[in-house]
């Protein structure tokens, strides 16, 4: 008779909120995140990524981006995620004047079956409701599709055309 031991091991995980400190690790997962959905071009991700500090350092000291990250229980980050609050035009299923966009959504290989990402967006729900924030949009990966659906998102018929313009 074969017998099989099995170790459930218990880590736990620390919520915690962004600060304007966090910059440079913002811009690392957000990098991580667009290579693990291919992005392979190295050039291009590091011009993005000057682009998105640039963009994100004044919002996020100013609250008009928030972030939340996972950290081990020896204080490593293993999964971040973050919310734009972005200025919108009332309209009739939505009389609010901001919109939440979900954005950097990330978490490190050997932890995504923990359920992580789940937790992050779960707490970033309840700050929407508590904040008032009624509307979110998110563009996820094939991959966080269905992980989006399950809590309740679902596809709208937006449309979408990029024009060239000279840079």
């Amino acid at each position: 008779m074969l017998l099989a031991t099995c170790y459930l091991l218990l880590v736990t995980f620390i919520l915690r909120s962004a600060t304007s400190a966090d910059l440079a690790l913002i811009v690392k997962q957000r990098h991580a995140m667009f290579e693990a959905m291919g992005y392979v071009n190295r050039a291009e991700l590091e011009l993005t990524d000057a682009k998105f500090e640039a963009w994100v350092e004044p919002k996020l000291g100013d609250g008009e981006y928030r972030g939340w990250f996972l950290q081990d229980e020896n204080g490593a980050v293993v999964a971040g995620a973050g919310l734009w609050l972005m200025e919108w035009v009332p309209h009739a299923l939505d009389h609010s004047t901001q919109r939440g966009n979900i954005l950097n959504v990330y978490c490190e290989p050997q932890y995504r079956e923990l359920g992580l990402t789940r937790r992050l967006l779960i707490h970033l729900l309840d700050f929407c409701r508590d904040h008032g924030i009624r509307t979110l949009i998110v563009n996820p990966n094939e991959a966080l599709r269905p992980e989006y659906q399950a809590l309740g998102f679902r596809p709208t018929g937006e449309m979408k055309i990029q024009v060239s313009v000279p840079d």
